[in-house]
């Protein structure tokens, strides 16, 4: 019987995830409740904002929330706008973010690589290896790689993953494996569990 987390029973090409589905409120209030004790960010940056499901919380509380997406809905949830491809972003010329959050798209990208990854290299090239960063991925972002893979070899030598939150596998509505893996936020435990025991139904 296969494992689970096995591409043949989680193909992220075939079981994509719907890039309009937006991160349920009750995870990103948890979310929130979790980093507001270890940062304190003056500057918020979501890089595929949507409609701000991760950030509204954070820009009620005063925080300067700058927003990314191809989806000009995005620009009513935050304080600054651009709108287009966070990836197609070559130089930042904004204010430097304190704190990064994302749930990027799983699906869609060229190749063979996930969004996730191309999300996180993009903000590695921008801001470096230090800043702060919460990002929603699939498992198979981080598991289940062969030892030759030039992501798992990127994240290993680069990265530095403080804190791993496991969600449901229905958290989105749907059954799919995802994970937050939270960068750069030192006095956090190494991992917690979502607090909820019920299913986090898709909201917003």
């Amino acid at each position: 019987m296969a494992i689970p987390y096995t591409i043949k029973n989680n193909n992220y090409n075939k079981n994509t995830k719907d890039s309009t589905i937006y991160t349920p409120e009750r995870v990103s209030v948890y979310l929130f409740n979790l980093l507001q004790h270890h940062i304190n960010p003056c500057v918020l940056l979501d890089p595929a904002i949507g409609k701000g499901s991760l950030t509204n919380i954070w820009r009620s509380r005063t925080c300067k929330i700058i927003g990314v997406d191809i989806s000009r809905v995005g620009s009513d949830h935050c304080d600054t706008f651009i709108h287009g491809k966070f990836e197609n972003i070559h130089a930042w010329s904004y204010e430097s973010p304190d704190l990064i959050l994302c749930n990027p798209p799983f699906n869609g990208a060229k190749g063979k690589k996930l969004y996730s990854e191309v999300f996180l290299r993009k903000m590695v090239d921008l801001f470096g290896p230090k800043v702060p960063i919460a990002m929603f991925a699939p498992m198979g972002m981080r598991l289940n790689v062969r030892a030759e893979s030039k992501r798992w070899e990127w994240m290993r030598d680069t990265l530095d993953i403080t804190s791993i939150v496991s969600l449901p596998i229905d958290c989105f509505g749907l059954k799919f494996h995802t994970e937050i893996l939270i960068f750069n936020v030192p006095t956090l435990k190494p991992h917690y569990f979502l607090y909820e025991q019920s299913s986090c139904s898709t909201e917003g």
